[in-house]
């Protein structure tokens, strides 16, 4: 443990969904055991990252379906839905099939709490490190900032469930991106303000400045028409939208999602 406290998750327990000490204490899955038992032997061991405060760094070691974090019992209650309808969404897709636009907009609120669990959780698992004081849990975060989701193929018959990305020590001070593996297909997921208002025809700011520790936007404009694709990444990756072989899904901040 380190001799200086940066965070108040180094010396109190917090629901990773409200930010409040937990009420009737409950566990929540980061990454829920539907998805777990989907990908492989529920009890397979996880290696997540090395115990920093051990003089041999030894390997972090978990059952896959122990990675769990606190909550209370009522916020974990609010999320069984959105499991339970993101798991007919990820079993669609798996087989090949699309997804509507409202699912898809449900879906990038499921990838919303998993980001923010994982970087929560990991800073939890990480308290020996000089982590930061989040200034907001899964409840403030969900559908709050612009996302999208870029789903690529991966090898037909695999059976895997990898995470890259979200125990990264970046990860902890900008929690705005991470790849998730999910037998034969990859999902990127990436969340941040305004990241798709410009390309999309909404307004967006053209100055930024940081006072302190907040960031202010000014200089707002807007271009009355859109540019694929909405996310403007290298041409070596080839973005399209919803074809066959890859789909990008997206949504603007104020519930608008493309179609």
């Amino acid at each position: 443990m380190v001799d200086f406290k940066t965070s108040i998750l180094q010396e109190q327990k917090r629901c990773i969904f409200c930010g409040k000490p937990p009420s009737n204490k409950n566990k929540e899955h980061v990454i829920p055991k539907w998805l777990i038992e989907l990908t492989g032997d529920p009890k397979r061991q996880w290696n997540l990252g090395v115990q920093t405060n051990h003089p041999d760094r030894k390997l972090r070691k978990y059952a896959a379906d122990q990675f769990q974090f606190p909550a209370c019992e009522a916020c974990n209650s609010r999320y069984s839905d959105l499991e339970g309808r993101t798991k007919g969404y990820m079993s669609d897709l798996l087989a090949g099939n699309n997804l509507t636009a409202e699912a898809w907009d449900d879906f990038l609120d499921w990838f919303d709490k998993v980001r923010i669990g994982l970087w929560l959780g990991n800073m939890m698992l990480n308290k020996d490190w000089p982590i930061p004081e989040p200034n907001f849990y899964i409840d403030q975060r969900v559908g709050q900032k612009d996302r999208c989701v870029l789903v690529y193929p991966n090898e037909p018959e695999a059976q895997v469930l990898n995470i890259t990305g979200a125990s990264d020590p970046m990860f902890m001070y900008l929690p705005s991106s991470f790849m998730l593996v999910v037998n034969s297909l990859v999902f990127v997921n990436i969340s941040s303000e305004f990241l798709l208002s410009a390309r999309m025809g909404f307004p967006y700011p053209r100055k930024t400045s940081v006072k302190g520790t907040r960031r202010y936007v000014s200089d707002f404009t807007a271009t009355s028409t859109h540019a694929n694709p909405f996310c403007g990444l290298s041409s070596t990756l080839r973005v399209g939208l919803c074809t066959r072989r890859f789909c990008l899904r997206v949504r603007w901040t104020p519930r608008i999602t493309s179609r």
